[in-house]
């Protein structure tokens, strides 16, 4: 369950919601800091995080 969590609404259907969440926060304008990539990196993160607990 929380993997379906993480996958669906930041890695197959990238939230709105979640690059608005990370958009705000004033990174720079460079494409390694772009919102959409962050959340993506950041939904792998934690299922790999769950899936070696």
């Amino acid at each position: 369950m929380f993997i379906w969590h993480r996958l669906a609404p930041k890695i197959l259907w990238l939230s709105p919601d979640e690059v608005a969440m990370i958009g705000v926060h004033g990174l720079p304008q460079h494409p390694l800091f772009a919102p959409e990539l962050i959340a993506r990196i950041a939904g792998a993160g934690e299922i790999l995080r769950v899936s070696f607990c």
